[in-house]
């Protein structure tokens, strides 16, 4: 077989995955896969969402809103949003810290309505700062892996000026029992216990069960990373106040440790021709599970294991029979000296245009044939500019997404 070149081996290619090295995730929609089970999350109702199946094709789409960069290194999110049933019922999880809130405050008002009044406002106001401040959950790279996270939570510490100054102001029976901040945390499940349990407040029988069920398992202080369990639903690894990832990590419901790649969350966005932006990607052959590493000047393979994958340069500009339309396409290799030489492979069109335009001027600036006349200069450039122009307007690549496939596009 004929081996081909950069540019024409680009050209045949039929399918390829954009993983963007970048580790930084960028706001968008995706469908979630645990790497351990290889199962894809499915959203299933207001409350019910579960890492449970095979198919790509079969796991829900899930909007993540990104909000900054936090000191440990993790995103924190603002909004992760998706849809379940035959009417595509809207869900945010987000919305769930307001119902929490309003949980909360009937509880302390209760707690407190023997109290004064403005007491009870800067109760409910540090309450919502509190919760305000530690109720998310944030995203952190997973080193060496494209587009893989750990999902990370964090149980609070409750300030010693909330037990010092608040727990003083709950009447007696309810303040005897408080000792430090580990008391307070102890109190205040027992009050989300008690208003939970009375079953007359207005909360859905399902998220009551399922806070119930998680409280009973979340400790003060600590981080707890989610993990797709074997048997199609999530868990969580408790990891302390400052262990590192998976060291010394216990699995909540039975004490094992579970395999590291069941705490990864590959993130696969859903393309289309609105959101690829330009940037540099490795690129990955479905077929042959390869990456494409570019050898020299003219030649790359898509030969590689992910690990020795070329970086790769793509710029977009406009649509282009029902795609993206590539502008550029670049990267580099290493000469005999070890080297970083830079290429374009859209510099080519300009070479072939070039070549063209001397072949061109070789033909007609003599008789081709007998009996023909000799071009003059004037027709020469019309010919010229005429084949440069339609190089230019024919001699791309463009982009194209795989029906049912958000992580790969055919070139």
């Amino acid at each position: 077989m004929r081996k081909a070149t950069f540019f024409a081996m680009t050209l045949i290619i039929s399918m390829l995955a954009f993983a963007v090295r970048a580790q930084a995730p960028q706001a968008g929609v995706y469908r979630i896969q645990n790497v351990g089970t290889s199962k894809y999350v499915k959203v299933n109702g207001r409350y019910d969402a579960t890492p449970n199946q095979d198919s790509q094709s079969n796991a829900s789409y899930i909007s993540i809103g990104i909000e900054k960069k936090l000191s440990d290194g993790s995103y924190r999110l603002n909004s992760l949003a998706s849809t379940y049933g035959a009417d595509n019922t809207p869900v945010e999880v987000y919305n769930y810290i307001g119902r929490a809130l309003q949980i909360g405050e009937v509880v302390l008002r209760d707690v407190l309505k023997n109290s004064d009044p403005e007491n009870v406002q800067i109760a409910l106001n540090r309450m919502t700062e509190l919760v305000r401040e530690h109720a998310y959950m944030s995203i952190k790279p997973v080193e060496g892996q494209a587009n893989t996270y750990y999902a990370i939570a964090k149980a609070p510490i409750i300030p010693e000026d909330v037990v010092t100054q608040w727990a003083k102001k709950i009447p007696q029976p309810y303040h005897s029992d408080i000792t430090g901040t580990d008391g307070m945390w102890a109190w205040c499940i027992d009050q989300v216990y008690d208003y939970l349990g009375e079953g007359n407040q207005g909360t859905d029988p399902g998220l009551a069960s399922k806070i119930i069920n998680n409280l009973k398992n979340i400790k003060e202080g600590f981080t707890y990373m989610l993990i797709g369990d074997p048997d199609g639903t999530f868990g969580y690894i408790e990891i302390g106040e400052t262990a590192s990832h998976n060291t010394n990590a216990t699995l909540v419901y039975n004490g094992t440790n579970p395999a590291a790649e069941r705490s990864w969350w590959k993130l696969t966005p859903k393309v289309n021709t609105d959101n690829v932006k330009d940037g540099t990607y490795k690129i990955h052959n479905l077929g042959t599970d390869k990456w494409v590493s570019i050898k020299s000047k003219y030649y790359a393979k898509p030969d590689a294991e992910e690990a020795a994958a070329s970086d790769i340069r793509i710029t977009f500009d406009g649509e282009a029979y029902g795609g993206q339309k590539i502008v550029n396409l670049g990267g580099s290799y290493k000469d005999e000296n070890g080297n970083d030489v830079n290429i374009d492979i859209y510099s080519y069109i300009e070479k072939a245009i070039l070549i063209g335009k001397m072949a061109i001027y070789n033909v007609l600036k003599e008789d081709n044939e007998a009996g023909v006349n000799p071009a003059n200069p004037e027709n020469i450039a019309v010919a010229q500019e005429y084949m440069e122009n339609f190089v230019k307007d024919n001699a791309f690549m463009c982009m194209k997404p795989v029906p049912g496939k958000d992580d790969a596009v055919y070139a």
